[in-house]
């Protein structure tokens, strides 16, 4: 098994990601990262927009799953 770390953070925008990749904590990670014996995998996902329960419905009333039902709770 290959080392793993897994961070996670949300930002309600770019820029706050931005201000983030820019700041001094982040710069020591990048300085660990450059050290690293094989070039390591980094990904940022892009979420946007986020939602909930309409969402869970849309796809319980959609005729591609099958039945069309919703939940009760949801309804």
């Amino acid at each position: 098994m290959k080392n793993l770390i897994v961070p996670e953070e949300f930002f309600r925008d770019e820029e706050s990601l931005e201000q983030i990749i820019l700041g001094e904590d982040y710069r020591k990670i990048l300085l660990l990262v450059e050290m690293a014996l094989e070039t390591p995998e980094i990904l940022f996902a892009v979420i946007s927009p986020s939602t909930g329960f309409k969402t869970i419905e849309k796809a319980r009333r959609s005729p591609q799953n099958g039945k069309g039902v919703a939940s009760p709770r949801l309804s």
